[in-house]
């Protein structure tokens, strides 16, 4: 029996169930809620319409970008806005 090799859909699916399982785990929000606000997002739409850019990456570094864009607007990394505040870049 031959292994299917993961697509990119494959991975994506996987990085959108992983980051709302976090928002269930770690944000106390329901299943529907959880999806659909993260549905809503543009960390959403990035992961919908990634190649393989993000291929090196996992859920943490979405689950990251999600909870920045909450706070911020956008999808950022806390790495990127600790070195925005130091004057670091």
């Amino acid at each position: 029996m031959k292994i299917k090799e993961p697509t990119l859909e494959d991975f994506k699916n996987y990085l959108i169930i992983s980051v709302v399982k976090d928002i269930l785990t770690i944000d106390k929000k329901g299943p529907d809620e959880s999806l659909t606000q993260f549905q809503k997002s543009k960390t959403y739409k990035l992961i919908k319409h990634m190649g393989n850019k993000y291929d090196e990456v996992g859920p943490d570094y979405f689950y990251d970008l999600y909870k920045n864009e909450l706070k911020f607007g956008e999808p950022i990394t806390s790495d990127t806005i600790y070195l925005k505040k130091n004057n670091l870049i």
